[in-house]
């Protein structure tokens, strides 16, 4: 009985597959660096950890290895989990955890360390703030009816403005009437201008700009808006909700007519990203883009493409993103360098 034990026993040990160190690489997605890293705190233990040198490397059981990536494998969402989820760019998840308005804690994972969020976390910070569907140009601009978000409306000495394009779509007078949009216009409102399509401009990048979206007709950013419906039209401008009642508005490098010195001075406390110059022949929104050339592989470039069709972003966006998450981190703190 005892030799048939035995006999078993070494007939599993034959059928134990032995990997090695590159091995060990490929299946936990780690570098050689980390596969020490591992083996010295004894996370990863070699079957000969004693006489490699007489195997020439370090051997490993693969169960065991298995075995390890399983328990690898985090419980709670990575930052790049939340993107997906969210539909959203991941610098802006870490933008949102830099912000303390989504928690999240400092884990190892792939002997890195990066952000994790908690499940029910994500729940509540989407349900709050409204975030989790990618959001199209039918959000602020139905072209069907050449009608856009905020646009003015007037009849007579009335304003009205739309404030939202969803299902019957609603509008607020400066009577603070509440009306859909079938009502606007049966009420006799009309458009205040005509949103004329332009010709799609080609330099690089967007001017960005947060505010708040009032529930009334009389705010300067209505203006700026009304502005740039009129002389570059949607087609080079997006506007997507942010938090907190907040709308992000994003436009194409472009010259507009000149805006008056305090509409220009306002405007400067809504800029996010890029520069609003005052110039002779008019006011110059400049996404203060440089460009950069980099090369990668074609492995490189294929992820790229894919995660950009994805996401529904450019490959610059991306990039960018990227670029942003690095100067977020603190350059003295080394655990954080690769937390991204």
């Amino acid at each position: 009985m005892e030799v048939t034990e035995q006999n078993q026993l070494n007939t599993n040990e034959q059928h134990e597959e032995i990997i090695n160190v590159h091995d060990v690489m490929e299946i936990l997605n780690i570098s050689n660096q980390t596969v020490y890293s591992y083996i010295a705190k004894e996370k990863l233990v070699p079957i000969n950890k004693e006489d490699w040198q007489i195997d020439g490397g370090y051997e490993f059981n693969r169960s065991d290895v298995l075995k390890l990536k399983e328990e690898m494998q985090p419980t709670d969402l990575t930052t790049s989990d939340v993107a997906k989820r969210l539909g959203i760019a991941q610098g802006t998840v870490v933008k949102y955890i830099n912000q303390g308005v989504l928690p999240a804690y400092k884990g190892v994972y792939r002997g890195k360390t990066c952000n994790f969020i908690k499940e029910e976390d994500v729940d509540q910070f989407q349900k709050q703030h409204k975030i989790g569907t990618r959001h199209t140009k039918e959000f602020f601009y139905r072209s069907e009816l050449n009608v856009a978000l905020l646009q003015k409306y007037v009849k007579g000495d009335s304003t009205a403005r739309i404030m939202s394009l969803e299902g019957d779509m609603l509008a607020i007078t400066d009577q603070e009437e509440h009306l859909t949009y079938t009502e606007l216009v049966g009420a006799g409102y009309v458009p205040a201008y005509n949103i004329k399509k332009q010709k799609t401009i080609t330099k690089e990048g967007f001017v960005k700009f947060q505010f708040k979206k009032h529930l009334t007709v009389h705010n300067p950013m209505f203006t700026l808006l009304d502005q740039l419906y009129q002389e570059i039209s949607p087609v080079n401008m997006r506007i997507n909700p942010g938090i907190d009642n907040n709308l992000l508005l994003e436009v194409r490098p472009c010259l507009i007519n000149k805006l008056s010195q305090d509409l220009y001075e306002i405007l400067q406390n809504y800029l996010v990203n890029g520069e609003v110059h005052q110039r002779r022949n008019g006011t110059y929104f400049d996404s203060n883009l440089e460009i950069v050339r980099m090369k990668l592989t074609k492995s490189q470039k294929n992820l790229l493409e894919e995660k950009s069709k994805r996401l529904n972003r450019t490959i610059d966006e991306l990039i960018f993103d990227a670029v942003s998450i690095i100067e977020s981190m603190d350059p003295n703190d080394e655990k954080n360098r690769f937390s991204y």
